[in-house]
């Protein structure tokens, strides 16, 4: 009777020791879920102290490999986004800017330059921003990008897709997407993001100022530099 008590003791000791331990291990991937959503999301816990617009201004260049402006190329306001499909802050502020020059098409212009990330959860969409980059090719970078910001993961499926639905060279667009060349292309558009400084995106400059976009309303900005 004693040795079958110890038995059961000693079973419930150890049975109590897994079961800790499994609720450390939830937890604590809990945890790196939690965090990997807020850094996927770029979403920022602690309020930001910065001024609202940059005193300091910054030399972007445009180069010829640049996708096409987004409202008149003439327009004295220019825009400049840093971005990421994965990042939904981004594409809001983006369906915003745009717009706001579907209003005001003689004003602002809006160049879009990639910066995709990479994470232990979301799916690293650099093969997404290539096949925006190749569809710029073909006259429809702004036509790629408006079904682009409607899915969620963008899957090799998804990215053919959203090609046919616009009327690409299916061949010559997916051996463009592919290609070494639209990979630098878009290494070089991230490394550039990297260059600015930027821990976090979004990341949106107006005419080579960078604006704070954590509390923001971007149609507003853009409004006063229109005023003014």
């Amino acid at each position: 009777m004693n040795w079958e008590f110890s038995k059961q003791a000693y079973n419930m000791q150890h049975s109590k020791k897994f079961y800790a331990f499994f609720l450390g291990l939830v937890l604590f991937a809990g945890l790196l879920f939690v965090i990997q959503i807020l850094k996927a999301k770029n979403i920022t816990i602690k309020k930001s102290n910065e001024p609202l617009l940059s005193q300091m201004l910054v030399d972007i260049p445009l180069d010829v490999n640049d996708p096409p402006f987004y409202g008149n190329a003439g327009s004295p306001i220019t825009v400049v986004e840093f971005m990421d499909f994965n990042c939904e802050k981004c594409l809001e502020i983006d369906k915003k800017v745009r717009n706001f020059i579907d209003k005001n098409p003689q004003e602002v212009r809006l160049l879009w330059k990639d910066a995709p990330g990479s994470g232990f959860i979301f799916k690293d969409m650099a093969l997404a921003h290539q096949a925006a980059y190749c569809a710029g090719k073909e006259n429809k970078f702004w036509n790629f990008i408006d079904l682009a910001e409607q899915k969620k993961k963008l899957s090799e499926n998804d990215l053919r897709y959203i090609a046919e639905q616009i009327g690409l060279n299916m061949e010559y667009w997916w051996q463009c997407a592919n290609s070494d060349s639209a990979k630098q292309i878009i290494q070089d558009s991230k490394n550039s993001a990297k260059n600015f400084g930027a821990s976090k995106l979004p990341l949106i400059f107006v005419n080579n100022r960078q604006i704070n976009t954590d509390d923001i309303n971007i149609e507003e900005l853009l409004a006063e530099f229109v005023e003014k």
